[in-house]
């Protein structure tokens, strides 16, 4: 609603950079697991079904809170694990084969992608909001259509399936989220407001 053409900077969340596991070893047989609110939003009913697809994969782990519209219709080898604190949460991630992201909503930039990136883990997300700017497709992890049970359960199955695929996109998130470590991305802020008060003071 700005009159004319207001210049614009895109800043990524971040993350502290010792979260980052540079040794972080595969999980092949690890968990899949999803960490969020356990809402529609979230993609957990589109999680479930796309899960009861699956043959005979991994457990499925839900860490997040419970909300009105959660699910309690669980397939077996899925577990609710409730809200967890965040060294719990990092912890968890390190343990999985894969990290899971099926949010329906465009969710501006998910820190819980970046968490597994630090954690070596591959993901597979929906390709909705700034998802698409953090996953990349194929090198990362995978990206299916947002609320799609069959393309996610056939992305899930492909990763499980493919050990050395999952090693390689969990090794290339780890060198991927360094451009989101707090070291890259905080000077890029303070960059910002110089800028902004700069300005403020030439027109002053």
């Amino acid at each position: 609603g700005l009159p004319g053409r207001s210049r614009y900077e895109v800043v990524p969340n971040f993350i502290p950079d010792d979260l980052v596991l540079d040794d972080a070893v595969p999980h092949p047989d690890g968990p899949m697991v999803f960490v969020g609110d356990l809402s529609q939003d979230k993609g957990v009913d589109v999680l479930l079904e796309a899960y009861r697809n699956l043959g005979d994969v991994p457990h499925l782990l839900l860490a997040g809170r419970e909300l009105p519209d959660t699910s309690l219709d669980l397939p077996e080898r899925v577990e609710l694990l409730g809200s967890l604190d965040h060294e719990a949460v990092v912890e968890l991630m390190r343990t999985a084969s894969v990290v899971v992201v099926p949010s329906i909503v465009p969710d501006c930039c998910p820190t819980v992608v970046l968490e597994a990136m630090a954690a070596g883990r591959p993901v597979v997300a929906a390709s909705s909001g700034g998802i698409v700017d953090l996953v990349e497709h194929r090198i990362t992890g995978l990206l299916v259509p947002p609320n799609d049970p069959a393309a996610l359960a056939d992305a899930l199955q492909s990763v499980l399936s493919d050990a050395d695929m999952a090693a390689a996109m969990g090794r290339r998130g780890l060198d991927r989220v360094h451009r989101f470590t707090a070291s890259a991305v905080v000077g890029r802020i303070e960059t910002l407001y110089e800028e902004v008060v700069a300005s403020d003071s030439a027109k002053a």
